[in-house]
């Protein structure tokens, strides 16, 4: 499949959401036309238009539009000027004609031309025909015929008469474009109902295309908010569904984990309290420490036990020191006591041994 047989099944596709009419207008006056498009046309006769074909390669493309306008004006005759120029690569077809004899009658097209004539495109008649192949060919128009001589998908130069040109009138026309032959096949081309190319400006573009464009925004702009919408409800349906979850596993579990909370902290206590319970009391170690002591003239000045540290001060005799390293290791050799530390007291005499009691 072509680009060409693509362009014209998307056009066909096109008209069958569309049923915007068209009218030309000749010398004879203007006319409605029966078949329908996808926008209103105007279409200029071609008796009404003139035609040249230059080439602008040489001219930047950014340029080349603005190159032709300066061109138009140096070709027409007129005051007041139309045209239409269609590009074959940098080859300029162009189309002009008098805007002062050239008017939109918005009655013969539909409501919306008669409320906006100005919007309403202006496309010469040459367009709607089919294109030509290499070579010279007659095409008759809704009013006269056109003589045309195509070259490479390029109408190189076009001749309008109003009766049908005789032999001489061809050759004349054949001979100043450097061509030898001497006829031009006659075509009967009916009219189609969308131009097989035409240039517009951004600005006629977007005139031509308005209500459309407005349309295809506000269907856009429309799904999205729809998307949105659902796309919305779909994770609050999700998000209600994932919370009415969550309260039944929480109505199962919540009475499992209070349980294991009780239970944990019940552990801690016992814990705590076999370590409270498993240590031995005050009195036991008394009686531990006074059965090491190797001095029976020592006597306890101080006593502290707390939190698993016993710290004891014993008072030494003058005459009778304590042997503080056997001391010591008669403590750290009893299986309750450990890391055994001896430091000299305050006082004078006085003796602080610190060491840990360990749990039975």
């Amino acid at each position: 499949m072509t680009l060409q047989d693509l362009q014209q099944r998307l056009r066909r596709l096109l008209r069958r959401f569309s049923a915007r009419p068209s009218a030309i207008q000749t010398e004879a006056g203007a006319e409605a036309l029966p078949m329908r498009s996808f926008q209103p046309h105007w279409i200029v006769g071609r008796g009404l238009t003139m035609y040249r074909c230059q080439d602008f390669s040489r001219v930047p493309r950014t340029r080349r539009q603005a190159a032709v306008a300066l061109q138009v004006s140096v070709w027409s005759p007129f005051a007041d000027t139309g045209w239409r120029c269609v590009w074959a690569g940098g080859k300029a077809m162009v189309w002009f004609w008098d805007a002062a004899d050239v008017n939109v009658q918005g009655e013969l097209l539909d409501k919306a031309a008669m409320e906006r004539p100005a919007t309403v495109s202006q496309v010469p008649e040459p367009l709607f025909l089919p294109r030509g192949q290499d070579g010279a060919r007659l095409v008759q128009c809704h009013d006269g015929y056109d003589l045309q001589f195509w070259q490479g998908g390029v109408l190189l130069d076009s001749l309008w008469t109003r009766q049908e040109p005789d032999e001489r009138r061809i050759a004349w026309f054949l001979e100043r474009i450097g061509e030898t032959a001497d006829e031009a096949l006659l075509v009967e081309a009916e009219m189609a109902p969308e131009p097989w190319s035409r240039s517009e400006s951004p600005v006629e573009w977007l005139r031509a295309r308005e209500t459309a464009i407005g349309v295809t925004c506000l269907a856009v702009l429309a799904l999205a908010g729809v998307w949105q919408e659902a796309r919305y409800w779909k994770m609050r349906l999700a998000t209600g569904g994932a919370a009415a979850d969550l309260t039944v596993v929480e109505t199962d579990v919540l009475p499992q984990l209070s349980a294991r909370g009780d239970f944990v902290d019940l552990r801690r206590r016992n814990e705590r309290l076999a370590e409270l319970f498993g240590q031995p009391s005050q009195a036991r170690l008394m009686g531990v420490v006074d059965e090491i002591l190797p001095s029976d003239t020592a006597v306890f000045r101080e006593w502290r036990f707390a939190e698993g540290e016993l710290a004891v001060v014993l008072v030494e005799d003058a005459e009778e020191a304590v042997d503080r390293v056997a001391f010591v290791r008669a403590l750290e050799a009893h299986p309750w006591l450990s890391g055994v530390r001896a430091e000299q007291g305050r006082r004078q005499g006085e003796v602080r041994f610190r060491m840990e009691v360990a749990a039975r």
